[in-house]
This record gives C-alpha cells, structure tokens and sequence, in this order.
C-alpha cells in the first residue's frame, strides 16, 4: 500500500474522531515522522492485525483485506508516555530495500524519541535494526538487563522468552521507553499472545 493513499485515509479517520486540536497536531507530527521518505511499506507473506487504541493511534499500513498490518500509538494518550509500533508480521522488522531501512529508522527515532536512542532487544529480535547501524543491547537475560535504560524495546513474539520479554516491557513502558512489538498473530505461540 503506497503511503499517500494510507494518508487519506488515516487522515480522514482523524477527522471522523472528532479529536480535539492538539490530538490531531500531534497525529500530524507523529504521522510525518514515521513516513518521512517512506513511499510504500513493503508487505510480504500473510500479516494478522492490530487493534488501534487512543486517540493518538496511527494506522500505518494495511493488508489487502483492509486491515490494520502496522500501527503506532502513545501509551495513556499522555506527552510523554511510550510510544508503540506494533507490527502484525515478523517481515516488516526486515530492512529489505530503502523504504524499508527508512521506515524502521523513523520507527526506531520515533520510539525512541532520540536520532541514536540505545534499542534494548529480546533474543535477537532485531536484527533488522542493527544492519541499520543502531546500537543494541541484548536485555534477554533478567540478571544482566538491571540498570539498562534503553530508549526502545524491541521484541519479537517468535522468539524464546517472549513471555518474559512481554513482562519486562511493560515495566519499562511505564517509564516512557519506547516499544517495537512484532509478531505474525496465526504463527504466534498462543501462550503468548
């Protein structure tokens, strides 16, 4: 899906909310950093979808049966809760071709509200981001990740400890880090999800 038609359209479902004028500036901002250089979200295999909530939620991308495939969103709808991007197919955290390396680097600056923010991840979850040139920690492992402030998780629910992952995140969301989430939902371990 080109990124100009996902604009009409995220940019009428902004107007049917009826958000109030800072919301939607703030959609406005939120949606320009995201897409910046971005023509197209490069879709391969078959995503599940997310469910968008707040009234900052941004649907970026949609599948071929017009559901929401990517989403971003504010923690609590508050200035500086974490920010998400929830990605409803291990694929999108690939960076295969440009539109695909500028899409997770505005994902990554994004979340990470930092041009360098430090991305915590869970067993190799992102790999995609390091060929980007962004600095990873592995956080896997609970008695090494005390004390790490990373500015943004990333977390695949396909890889093991996604359980753990899942529990850590929400600690650290709650102090504003941001949180990259990806997981094809048919594929996924139920346990998890």
């Amino acid at each position: 899906m080109t990124i100009a038609r996902l604009f009409s359209v995220a940019g009428a479902l902004a107007a049917s909310l009826n958000l109030p004028i800072t919301a939607r500036a703030d959609r406005d901002a939120d949606w320009q950093a995201l897409t910046k250089d971005v023509s197209a979200v490069k879709m391969e295999g078959s995503p599940g979808s997310v469910s968008l909530l707040g009234r900052r939620a941004l649907p970026l991308a949609l599948s071929k049966d017009r559901e929401c495939a990517l989403a971003a969103s504010v923690l609590r709808d508050e200035e500086n809760g974490a920010r998400v991007v929830a990605m409803a197919h291990t694929g999108f955290m690939d960076a295969t071709d440009d539109d695909m390396r500028a899409f997770l680097t505005n994902v990554t600056k994004w979340t990470g509200r930092k041009d360098r923010p430090v991305i915590g991840h869970w067993s190799g979850s992102a790999a995609g981001f390091q060929r980007l040139g962004f600095d990873l920690v592995d956080v896997s492992d609970a008695s090494k990740s005390k004390g790490i402030k990373a500015d943004l998780i990333v977390i695949s629910l396909h890889r093991p400890g996604a359980k753990a992952a899942i529990e850590w995140a929400k600690k650290e969301t709650a102090r504003g880090c941001g949180l990259v989430l990806a997981s094809t939902p048919w594929a996924a371990d139920k346990e998890v999800l």
